[in-house]
């Protein structure tokens, strides 16, 4: 399952808690297994191990997926204007479209079966997402001075012991001037 890399990625980018891009003492992602695992568990016990919602849920998700890429396809033809970029806004357009039209039926059709748990959380998700993106980036800017107080401390330090390092080079070397002389 690609689940832990991904939000080991997401959280890497400051969307999801900084935990979930730690490696455990096998190098696989743990925080993000159990998560999964707690999740994954969680939706079999409120859906009751009922397939019909669970396919819904899922089905709400890969077209989701589907159509922010096809989104960001268009964005991102529309920002380089490639080769070809009209002709790529227009197929990824569509294809996001689409995808669009097949999530609303979804959500639709099968909101009493189960989809209303996406409509309902999905955007509570997004928010309490972007707030943490926000946290962490005002975080970052705060902790910035200490950062560059640390930075340069260690770097004074290394071209001290460069120093170091010579004088002892320096001084050994006229020992043994001294030493040949002798």
């Amino acid at each position: 399952n690609g689940f832990p890399y991904l939000a080991s990625f997401v959280a890497g980018d400051r969307f999801l808690p900084r935990q979930l891009t730690r490696r455990g003492h096998r190098l696989a992602f743990s925080n993000g297994i159990l998560v999964l695992t707690a999740v994954a568990l969680a939706l079999v016990l409120v859906y009751r191990a009922q397939l019909n919602g669970l396919v819904a849920l899922y089905a709400i998700g890969v077209f989701t997926g589907f159509t922010m890429a096809g989104s960001g396809m268009v964005k991102h033809h529309l920002q380089t204007r490639g080769g070809h970029w009209r002709r790529s806004v227009l197929v990824n357009g569509f294809s996001a479209f689409l995808c669009f039209t097949v999530v609303l039926i979804f959500a639709v059709a099968k909101f009493t079966e189960g989809a209303w748990l996406i409509v309902v959380v999905g955007p509570l998700l997004y928010v309490g997402l972007i707030r943490m993106h926000r946290q962490y980036a005002q975080e970052a800017v705060a902790l910035e001075p200490v950062y560059q107080h640390h930075h340069h401390m260690a770097a004074e330090h290394r071209r001290l012991r460069r120093l170091r390092h010579a004088g002892l080079e320096r001084r050994l070397e006229r020992l043994l001037e001294i030493e040949s002389v002798l």
